[in-house]
């Protein structure tokens, strides 16, 4: 059973804080709180980035303070930010780039946002 969440922020809350601000083009928006079984309890924070058009990327962060390392994984579909968010968040220079791809092009689902022509992604991208 995961521990009650605002022991789970209390314990961490200048950790989250101080790496939240640190990641100064998110604008945070919600969290959630959860147990894996291998690196126990997690703090998942979502956030938005402003683009130059009508949509915005996402940024997730994961804190997992009981960890050795106190371990922070990220993800983003913010191919301007994302080398940015890696030195925010690590303090150094990433050594590649995982791009984030578009569902509309890779799967066949009805459920999945359509983008026109001009913002949606290659439909070849690999």
């Amino acid at each position: 059973m995961v521990q009650m969440p605002s022991t789970l922020l209390a314990e961490n809350r200048e950790w989250v804080e101080d790496t939240l601000e640190r990641v100064h083009m998110v604008e945070w928006d919600r969290f959630t709180v959860g147990n894996h079984p291998e690196t126990g309890r997690y703090i998942e924070v979502y956030g938005w980035i402003d683009r130059d058009d009508e949509y915005k990327d996402f940024c997730i962060i994961e804190f997992q303070p009981e960890t050795d390392e106190n371990l922070i994984g990220y993800t983003t579909s913010s191919d301007e930010y994302t080398n940015e968010i890696y030195r925010c968040l690590f303090d150094l220079e990433p050594d590649d780039h995982n791009d984030c791809r578009r569902v509309e092009n890779h799967f066949g689902v009805s459920n999945s946002v359509e983008l026109d022509a001009e913002n949606a992604d290659s439909p070849d991208d690999s």
